[in-house]
């Protein structure tokens, strides 16, 4: 997911990917909606032998 994160050495906030936990994207799942119209897409990259 994209997390906004502020970068000192910019002085500015970013958004940067990063690897969400099931929580995360749960929580996201169930703000669909109240906020405005849209949609939710998750999507898993599982490695083997994990």
């Amino acid at each position: 997911i994209n997390m906004p994160v502020y970068n000192i050495e910019l002085e500015r906030t970013e958004l940067k990917e990063i690897i969400a936990a099931e929580s995360t994207t749960k929580q996201r799942l169930g703000r669909l909606g109240r906020t405005q119209p849209g949609e939710f897409d998750a999507l898993y990259n599982y490695a083997p032998g994990i």
